[in-house]
This record gives C-alpha cells, sequence and structure tokens, in this order.
C-alpha cells in the first residue's frame, strides 16, 4: 500500500515521513510559529504541523479550563494559511489537526495534503466519517483506545477511504518508554477485518506510524525499527515554557538527531528477504580471510585415520582452497591419502574428495 502526502511518497519501500508537531507550542505567536517552522526545516522535517482548534464548536461551555488553554493559543484559518505558505516555501508540506466538522471544514479550503484526527477523535465516529468522505489522505492517531475501538472505526471509514496511516499513540504528557508500547505498531498492522463470506478474516492493508509524547527521541527510533512509516513529534525551542505538550516535546537540535538516526535505522531494515539468508558480496572478500580452516597439529602418515587431536583451526581460510572448520566433524575419522606435515592446512586431495 502506498499514500502520497504531497510530494511524499508514504510505504514501506520510503524513508519514514518525519512530522515536526508545532501543535500550540507557538502560544499563539505568529513569531514564534514562524521560528519553528524554520527550525525543523532545518532539523530535516518534512512536515510541519499545527492545530486548528475552534472552542466554541469543540467544548459544552466556557467553565473548562481546556477553553481558556484553546483560546490563548488558538491560530484562525487565516494565521494557518500565511504559516501553510511559509513552510512550502521551505521545501516542506504542511499538516495540521481540528477536532471538530467545524474545523475541518475550514481546512478543507486552503486544500492539506492530508487530515489528522487525534487520538481524542478516535471514537468520534461522526466527525471520522465527515472526514473520510473529504477524500483526503487521513492520518489517525489510536491513544486512549483499545485494538476492538480501532477496529470499529475502521470498520465505519474504510468504506469512504482507504488512504489511512494509523499512528500508535500513548496519550499521556509526557509519556514513559514503557507507555509507549512499541509492540502496538505490529498489532495495528495486523488489524484484522471480518467477512460474511470466505475469506471470512483477512488482514487490514494498514499504515502505521508512531505519534510520540515521550521526551526522548529512543522510542521513536525504536518505530522504526519495528517498521513505522511516520513519525510524529513535538517539538520546541524551550522545554520550560508555560504550555500543555512544552515538556513532551524535543528541541530542533533532537529533532535533526532523531532524522539522521532514524533514516540509518530505516537503511538497515530494507534487505530484500532472499539477502537475509545469503552472504552478502560486501562480506565475501572479508570471510576469504576472517573464517577460519582446519589445519593438522602434528604429522600424519599416509592411510592413517584423522582422529580430533590430529586437527586445529587456524585463518585465513584462502578462498576456499583449504578445508572450513565447519566441516571438521566430517574430516574426523576419515582416512589421510597421503603423508602429511604438522600445520598443514588440509584440502580434499588429502582426503581424496578431489
Amino acid at each position: 500500500m502506498s499514500i502520497q502526502l504531497g510530494h511524499l511518497k508514504i510505504d514501506q519501500a520510503s524513508r519514514p515521513v518525519w512530522i515536526g508537531e508545532i501543535g500550540v507550542n507557538h502560544q499563539g505567536n505568529m513569531n514564534l510559529a514562524y521560528k519553528l517552522i524554520t527550525a525543523l526545516s532545518q532539523a530535516g522535517a518534512n512536515v510541519a504541523k499545527f492545530q486548528l482548534h475552534l472552542p466554541e464548536f469543540e467544548m459544552i461551555d466556557d467553565s473548562h479550563p481546556l477553553w481558556q488553554v484553546l483560546s490563548e493559543t488558538a491560530l484562525n484559518i487565516n494565521n494557518l494559511i500565511r504559516l501553510k505558505r511559509h513552510t512550502e516555501e521551505l521545501g516542506m508540506e504542511f499538516l495540521c489537526s481540528a477536532f471538530c466538522m467545524e474545523a475541518f471544514d475550514q481546512l478543507e479550503t486552503i486544500n492539506p495534503v492530508a487530515l489528522k484526527l487525534g487520538s481524542g477523535e478516535l471514537n468520534n465516529i461522526p466527525l471520522q466519517l465527515h472526514v473520510a468522505k473529504k477524500g483526503k489522505p487521513m492520518i489517525v492517531s489510536t491513544g486512549m483506545s483499545s485494538l476492538g475501538e480501532v477496529k470499529e472505526t475502521l470498520q465505519a471509514i474504510r468504506e469512504h477511504n482507504q488512504q489511512i496511516v494509523l499512528m500508535n499513540c500513548a496519550s499521556t504528557y509526557p509519556a514513559t518508554p514503557r507507555q509507549s508500547r512499541l509492540m502496538r505498531i505490529d498489532a495495528l498492522k495486523q488489524t484484522l477485518q471480518k467477512y460474511k463470506e470466505p475469506p471470512y478474516v483477512r488482514l487490514w492493508d494498514c499504515l502505521v506510524g508512531q505519534s510520540d509524547h515521550t521526551p526522548t527521541i529512543s522510542t521513536c527510533l525504536g518505530a522504526i525499527a519495528r517498521g513505522a512509516v511516520v513519525i510524529e513529534k513535538h517539538v520546541t525551542l524551550d522545554k520550560n515554557m508555560k504550555g500543555p505538550d512544552h515538556a513532551a516535546s524535543i528541541t530542533p537540535e533532537e529533532f535533526k538527531q532523531m532524522v539522521v538516526m532514524g533514516n540509518e535505522i530505516w537503511e538497515g531494515t530494507q534487505a530484500e528477504k532472499e539477502e537475509i539468508y545469503e552472504v552478502m558480496e560486501e562480506e565475501k572478500k572479508v570471510r576469504s580471510w576472517a573464517n577460519h580452516s582446519l589445519v593438522t597439529t602434528r604429522a600424519i602418515k599416509k592411510e592413517r585415520v584423522i582422529k580430533e587431536g590430529d586437527l586445529t583451526t587456524k585463518r585465513p581460510g584462502d578462498g576456499g582452497i583449504g578445508i572450513p572448520a565447519s566441516k571438521y566433524t566430517d574430516v574426523v575419522g576419515k582416512t589421510a591419502m597421503r603423508d602429511l606435515e604438522a600445520g598443514h592446512q588440509l584440502q580434499s586431495m588429502d582426503l581424496g574428495w578431489a
């Protein structure tokens, strides 16, 4: 399966897509938002991501503390248009999550490359369907939800949209490495769909990423090793700033380190299946001198049976001229076909094998 995210291709054979989640870490300050976008560009991010909050549609009333936080940090659609332009000028894609139908409708007017739904919206089937029907790629976080609930949501939206990336996520701020539960990446990739006719059960064709809330990069790197194709990570210029997400964020310098190391780990996962079982061409030259071959420990007369004490192993293997040490048990008990000196590298003709 492959999904196109603007100029970015998301699949198992492509480099991971690195999303820098600015979220509300701009504190509602456009200058800070611009600085964060620029910092992400320099750190190697592929995507700069924001959030569009409309508290009057998201919240029941203004008595909840979250209303004040969202109101203080909210950017409007005109702000996002300007930030999107700056992001694209720096060669990155622009992404924004929303939390109500009205906000997603506004986002649709600026033609984003995809639509992102947070973990709090995983079980909001009306909202998931509303977004799915827009036909854009969907990136869906799965924190705070059981695998059964993930299946229910997929069952509802797959009829309308198959361009889905599921994001493993721990909805704690900050999360511990243990809470990240990286093994869920494997489980999400193997999420089952039931059918009324044969085959009664088949695998979803799902791409899976990691939306990470730990304050370090370790679990993101582990996620790449487990096959995550997208990494979403909060970024801040100062972890001590006031706000809900700074403590679960990393700096641009850490983000850059994560991208470099993560891409290297991805490279290490790209061997073809048949390569896994064979010696690499690049290793064969090393193998010729690093491997051991069988060598006599004492002189052996012709027609004498070779015993265990008659042999040792030494290197180099001389590119296949000698008998490999792996053939030790095959040689013990065989008869020498000619006189052999001590320290002689045993060869096939010595045993009549050639």
